[in-house]
């Protein structure tokens, strides 16, 4: 706007600005056609030496135990991961928290991409914070610590101490992220289109889920939104004593940089998993926050990896890492509690007819009486059972096995709150194998009025 004063005409301002914004888009979508091509011979290339790499390991298997191959191979896939950047890293931290759908060394193996990503050198650090705040580091941190304590795959986070004492973690992105996730999500976008005109992959809503997947990676770049996403779940468990969240210092926080309070002494899922006494207490206090995101807010966190996840004193949930959310409306929301209740009161005919009223799409010749008749054999087989018994990922795999074979098509935000509960239970279930998953949740929901 420094351009205004000298512009007569208002008229000629709007038109000076439009073009500042076209040939901004010129210049990305340039950006974008130079830089797709890198990453789809990088992409070529790493996906090809890991292949050579496993296959090579496979050929020697003989001579290894069980146990030892397939914990190179788990390694050897984290490894590829890791070099494939940070759209891939998060499907590996989703099959990390999931051991009953990989092997347990895989699993263990993959849990290294939580934190354990390669971080950058102190002087970068200082010249990148110093540009994102405009200013020398001294200025704003009396102490700031070289290493990470946390390097993710998106941003690092670091610890220091501010000029009144406080101490923060800071939380930075890492250059070049944001160009890499733009070209996987293209690749990831074309190649949904291609899989969508095969018959058999029609039913499934590939292309949406790609989009949402899209929207949702992309503003995590924006730490600005990730510290609005702090601030709300702060307000939504402001009246729950075991849920927390870290104070934001909205002064020393950006789009590329935010600035949180540092909560000390915080356990992860596997610690508190070798304590006995508080775990069922602990695990329920995690399944009522979780489903207090999705039935009660409508706000849920969409990255509850073990990562994410940290416990203090023995009785307090910490939620981190709040850059993906999902919204659901109150209609949504509506109906997905729902559906959800009437799974646990063993009521599949309600079901079907939610699953049919959300749905997106259905073949000419879907056939009702045949889809209530299978999913009513669906919900009796799975209500009432206990944590140990059931088991949400394949109940989420039968689900949408049943969706297809009767040609139903369900939305994409019931489809992402399902694979939240997947992702979830996988935490649940390390902290309190024999807790109640269902009667926990129909006790939820009945005391908040539905």
């Amino acid at each position: 706007m420094r351009n205004e004063s000298k512009t007569p005409n208002s008229y000629k301002g709007c038109s000076g600005t439009n073009s500042t914004n076209q040939v901004g888009r010129l210049r990305d979508s340039a950006k974008l056609v130079i830089l797709l091509p890198v990453r789809i011979t990088e992409i070529c290339f790493v996906v090809l030496a890991y292949a050579l790499k496993m296959s090579f390991s496979w050929s020697l298997s003989r001579f290894s135990s069980r146990n030892a191959y397939f914990a190179s191979q788990g390694n050897t896939l984290r490894e590829g991961l890791q070099a494939l950047g940070p759209t891939f890293i998060k499907l590996g931290q989703i099959l990390s928290s999931r051991p009953d759908l990989v092997s347990p060394e895989i699993s263990s193996q993959l849990a290294g991409l939580q934190e354990q990503v390669e971080s950058r050198k102190p002087a970068q650090v200082r010249r990148l914070i110093a540009q994102f705040l405009g200013r020398e580091l001294n200025s704003v941190f009396r102490h700031f610590e070289e290493e990470p304590i946390a390097a993710g795959s998106v941003a690092h986070v670091y610890r220091a101490e501010l000029l009144d004492g406080s101490v923060v973690a800071v939380k930075i992105v890492r250059p070049g992220v944001r160009w890499r996730m733009i070209c996987d999500m293209v690749l990831f976008s074309a190649t949904a289109k291609i899989l969508s005109l095969l018959p058999r992959m029609r039913l499934m809503p590939m292309a949406p889920m790609v989009e949402e997947v899209r929207h949702i990676l992309i503003c995590q770049l924006d730490l600005s939104a990730e510290a609005c996403n702090y601030k709300k779940f702060s307000e939504n468990f402001c009246k729950s004593s075991h849920v927390q969240l870290p104070l934001i210092h909205s002064e020393f926080s950006n789009d590329r940089m935010l600035t949180m309070e540092y909560l000390d002494g915080l356990q992860r899922v596997e610690q508190m998993a070798k304590k006995a006494g508080c775990t069922g207490e602990l695990a329920n206090t995690c399944l009522r926050a979780l489903f207090q995101m999705i039935f009660v807010d409508g706000f849920v966190h969409g990255d509850l990896h073990p990562g994410n996840v940290r416990f203090k004193n023995d009785e307090e949930l910490v939620l981190l890492d709040c850059g993906l959310v999902v919204h659901l409306d109150p209609k949504k929301r509506s109906e997905f509690t729902r559906f959800f209740l009437s799974i646990a009161t063993n009521n599949g005919s309600e079901c079907a007819k939610i699953a049919l009223s959300t749905s997106t799409w259905r073949t000419k010749i879907f056939d009702w009486s045949c889809f209530e008749k299978e999913m009513c054999e669906l919900v009796n087989a799975n209500s009432g059972k206990s944590a140990e018994q059931f088991e949400v990922a394949h109940f989420a795999k039968e689900l949408f096995e049943l969706f297809r074979r009767n040609g139903l098509r369900g939305s994409t935000d019931f489809v992402t709150v399902i694979l939240a509960l997947v992702v979830f239970e996988g935490i649940v279930k390390q902290i309190s194998p024999s807790l109640d998953f269902q009667t926990e949740a129909r006790s939820f929901l009945l005391e908040v009025g539905f």
